[in-house]
């Protein structure tokens, strides 16, 4: 009988169908191995003060927190920028001095 192999191959069919798409969800929950170490999700919520960058020269101090550029004196929110060095930046933060530091992969050496 010509049928008895094709109802086989459909009988089967929902069971190989359950195993990829259980086998998608694994690889879709992993984690992309090419992503920059410094790259943040836009949908995730931030919580608290992330340093993002500094520039630092002798005319001009500029850092770059949770997305906001800002010198010296800026506020934003309820934190103020104190001071800014090289590989850090002093913040008041709602009263509270807080040190924010760039990770040691984010640091660029001069040439």
């Amino acid at each position: 009988m010509v049928f008895k192999p094709l109802f086989k191959l459909f009988l089967n069919r929902p069971i190989l169908l359950s195993i990829l798409f259980t086998l998608s969800t694994v690889a879709w929950s992993l984690e992309d191995p090419t992503r920059p170490s410094s790259y943040r999700s836009v949908g995730k919520k931030q919580e608290g003060l992330r340093l993002e960058s500094i520039l630092f020269s002798e005319t001009r101090k500029v850092a770059v927190i949770n997305g906001n550029v800002l010198s010296e004196g800026d506020a934003m929110g309820g934190t103020k920028v104190i001071r800014i060095s090289k590989n850090s930046v002093m913040v008041s933060d709602n009263g509270k001095s807080v040190t924010l530091e760039l990770s040691r992969t984010d640091i660029r050496q001069e040439k």
